[in-house]
């Protein structure tokens, strides 16, 4: 399942779009583990990075919406609390019997939030000069 970073800069915000590499990485690395039998393995490090992650990555995204008054920013706020919760509840899982599954959650919320949240943000912000 190719992640969408093989298209175009999704938000055309390049702090914000740099910022999603890391996310691409994170789940680049898992692959490679999973690809050598090492995915379990590989499991409580990458929740650790993105768990630390997510908390610079959401507040650069909160503080632009705060910043140019983005209408949806609430809404959107939600999700970041939503995906925070979330990575903590997967931080609590057997890894030995996840990694696949951990892999499969985080790539389809990484690509449906950036598809959908982000890219209505970046719309957004585009339209108010920011690039």
């Amino acid at each position: 399942m190719p992640l969408i970073d093989t298209q175009p800069k999704i938000m055309n915000v390049l702090v914000i779009d740099d910022q999603h590499e890391v996310f691409f990485d994170c789940l680049r690395r898992l692959e490679d583990a999973m690809a050598a039998g090492k995915g379990a393995s590989m499991v409580p490090l990458l929740l650790s990075e993105l768990t630390e992650f997510v908390e610079m990555h959401f507040g650069s995204e909160e503080r632009l919406m705060q910043s140019y008054e983005y209408p949806l920013r609430d809404m959107h706020a939600l999700e970041h609390q939503k995906a925070r919760c979330r990575l903590k509840e997967l931080a609590g899982q057997n890894y030995e019997t996840a990694a696949i599954g951990i892999h499969d959650e985080l790539h389809d919320w990484l690509e449906a939030h950036i598809r959908n949240w982000d890219a209505n943000l970046g719309a957004y912000l585009n339209a108010k000069g920011v690039s």
